[in-house]
């Protein structure tokens, strides 16, 4: 089983963000009689990597978004126009009915596609109230490009820090994602760069500094609501309808979630706040339930196993038709959950089966190349035995960058 090792650490990697996931059947997770059992033994020559898993952005396991910022640094920086080319479809226009006494109007807001699921980070402010959401999605960013819409609900909110979920109902034919920075990485003097629709002017992006970072900062957004959060403070540009929008950093990763303006006068300009990434992270994964008569949001759950102490295992290993086979169980709930499969013929590729539901059957295969890295991958996101969508992988990256569903 020697052909196993050295895709040990890739493969981890993958089951370290990817099982997180919420979701043809290629092939239950299951082995022939002969298999020889393998409980004892750690997954293939590794466990699961305690710093990676120890570390708050994969231990945490949601606490990172499921695409890597793109590598587009050069020799002054991250270029404003590419970074707008690779982030600007994972910006959503957020619209939806309010009504006040006998008058009926629309609000207009911001948010950011933070998984390939379809999960949609805003600021509650601008779903507040609201029973269904329209969000669009931009199919380019071209001059002029008009987005698509589609139904969402909100599955969890946090109004004081000002944060809300959506979960899109109807998905689109292929998704970007916004990934997550960390708030360690951003200073005081920082660049930050905005995307947004003010005023329902779609697609407009500012660039600015971070003025200051303030801890635990009170704000009332009404006489009835306060809110009280970690804020970033920005001198670029925020106006109506960038609330609930990206700020990010010059990487391309989103730093916060633009909120509020403070203007008690004409001289208070440029006095404008996001709730940091930090908030973010924490209202991902807490434990906080959803909005009433919202189903739980995958992106709420965290599997109960996860943390450092949880190491793959193999389960069953066996040689058939010429291909090595593992059976693995990468969360510790004595099962198999995942698949390894590298065929002895040079020239043909590995893959490897996830089980993300627990049905014992796979709903994500990832092609391999022979040196382990991920070469694409295909998804069963409604379970019926069919795959969905194809997953683009960049320069080794275990998490797509793009999915697009197959016709």
């Amino acid at each position: 089983m020697h052909r196993l090792t050295h895709f040990a650490r890739a493969f981890a990697l993958t089951l370290a963000t990817t099982l997180a996931l919420s979701p043809v059947h290629a092939s239950e997770l299951s082995a022939p009689a002969h298999a020889k059992s393998a409980s004892g033994a750690p997954s293939v020559g590794v466990d699961m990597p305690r710093g990676l898993m120890a570390d708050a952005e994969v231990g945490q396991r949601l606490l990172r978004a499921e695409a890597d910022p793109p590598t587009t640094r050069g020799g002054g920086g991250v270029a404003l126009e590419r970074l707008f080319a690779a982030r600007c479809r994972s910006v959503v226009y957020i619209v939806h009915k309010v009504s006040r006494g006998s008058e009926t109007g629309y609000a207009t807001g911001t948010g950011s596609i933070i998984t390939i699921n379809g999960h949609v980070l805003t600021a509650d402010h601008v779903v507040e109230g609201a029973e269904e959401v329209a969000v669009g999605v931009f199919p380019s960013c071209k001059p002029g490009a008009q987005p698509e819409f589609f139904p969402a609900r909100v599955v969890k909110r946090n109004p004081g820090a000002d944060l809300a979920i959506l979960q899109l109902t109807k998905m689109p034919s292929d998704i970007s994602v916004m990934p997550l920075g960390q708030l360690d990485d951003v200073r005081t003097g920082s660049n930050v760069v905005i995307i947004g629709h003010p005023q329902s002017l779609l697609m407009s992006m500012s660039q600015g500094l971070v003025s200051a970072i303030r801890p635990d900062y009170p704000w009332r957004t009404s006489e009835t609501t306060s809110r009280r959060a970690t804020v970033i403070q920005t001198d670029g540009a925020l106006n109506p309808g960038n609330s609930g929008g990206p700020m990010m950093s010059s990487d391309g990763n989103l730093i916060g979630v633009n909120s509020f303006i403070r203007s008690n006068n004409a001289s208070s300009a440029g006095l404008n706040f996001a709730v940091a990434v930090s908030e973010v992270r924490a209202f991902i994964t807490s434990p906080t339930q959803p909005a009433p008569a919202a189903a739980p949001a995958p992106v709420a759950r965290e599997p109960e196993t996860s943390g450092a102490s949880c190491k793959t295992r193999k389960l069953k290993e066996w040689n058939e038709d010429g291909v090595d086979y593992s059976l693995l169980d990468t969360n510790c709930s004595g099962k198999a959950n995942a698949k390894l499969a590298v065929p002895q013929d040079s020239s043909k590729r590995p893959y490897l089966l996830l089980d993300r539901n627990g049905d014992g059957k796979a709903d994500v295969r990832i092609i391999l190349t022979r040196a382990g890295d991920p070469e694409y991958s295909e998804w069963d996101d409604d379970y019926d035995g069919k795959y969905d969508f194809r997953g683009e992988h960049d320069k080794g990256n275990w998490t797509p960058s793009r999915k697009t569903r197959l016709s």
